[in-house]
């Protein structure tokens, strides 16, 4: 998994050597899972880590596909509610905010 830890200023924004603002803390997070997503997983598949707390996750994979999927929450393999929307789309619905990752084959 990638790691950002940019320095922040007082309003969330992420900022350069020289103090200039790039990008808000939220992008980076987006950015984050992005790469994250484009990591492949020993199997040949994919990843997406959802490290933020979350009562639903969504992954548009642009697989043109609706792959397999594998969710593990804290270790643990779980079958959630799972659909999708089109081809490209997985969404995860749990019953209240968590954190884990999904793997597509």
């Amino acid at each position: 998994m990638v790691t950002i830890l940019p320095k922040l200023d007082a309003e969330g924004y992420a900022l350069d050597r020289f103090n200039k603002r790039l990008a808000h803390q939220e992008d980076l997070d987006a950015l984050e899972a992005y790469v994250d997503s484009a990591v492949g997983t020993p199997g040949g598949g994919r990843r997406m880590v959802f490290s933020t707390p979350s009562a639903t996750w969504t992954w548009v994979h642009n697989l043109g596909v609706r792959p397999s999927v594998t969710c593990t929450m804290e270790g643990e393999v779980v079958i959630p509610d799972t659909s999708y929307p089109d081809d490209n789309t997985i969404t995860i619905q749990f019953d209240s905010p968590v954190t884990g990752y999904l793997d597509i084959s």
